[in-house]
């Protein structure tokens, strides 16, 4: 099983230096990862995949010292300005990519030859951004405005700990 865990992370990590992650990652049909930089999209993406819920500035560092570079070689501020340029949904294409290399392999645990999910829903509040304000609206009374909130609904498998969807849709409760 850790030769399988192994081989879909290489192939993972393969994807991640490919065009085709290149082209997901642009945002807005800009070119912003054609240049070669301090910090190339590669490690933005793993960097940020990485991610351990320390300060951005740690995250960094912890990052590039474990990639056995002796010092960082870009700034907090640099690291903001380039992950600003990514596209999010590069991170739903491998998760995709990731889980259908799971699926499609002998790994998956099975419940009377079923797979079994679990799916829940919640309403989440959103920061109070004019993009969220345009994607969710507000919720409240003829009071006050009141928050942004975004119904939520996941699917998760039970047995193999994998989400494997995630929506949200407009709330106006």
């Amino acid at each position: 099983m850790n030769d399988l865990y192994r081989e879909r992370f290489k192939k993972i990590f393969n994807i991640i230096n490919s065009n085709t992650v290149r082209e997901y990652a642009q945002l807005n049909d800009e070119k912003p990862f054609t240049r070669k930089r301090k910090l190339p999209l590669e490690d933005i993406i793993l960097c940020t995949l990485s991610k351990k819920g320390l300060t951005t500035e740690m995250e960094l560092h912890k990052y590039f010292i474990e990639k056995g570079a002796t010092s960082m070689n870009i700034s907090k501020q640099g690291f903001l300005q380039q992950r600003k340029k990514l596209n999010y949904e590069v991170f739903s294409f491998l998760n995709k990519e990731y889980l259908q290399s799971f699926y499609f392999s002998e790994e998956p645990i099975l419940w009377n030859d079923y797979m079994v999910f679990a799916v829940d829903g919640s309403r989440a509040e959103v920061p109070n951004s004019d993009e969220n304000k345009a994607s969710f609206g507000e919720c409240g009374n003829k009071n006050n405005k009141g928050e942004i909130r975004a119904l939520v609904s996941t699917m998760f498998d039970v047995f193999n700990h994998f989400f494997l969807d995630w929506q949200s849709k407009i709330s106006w409760l």
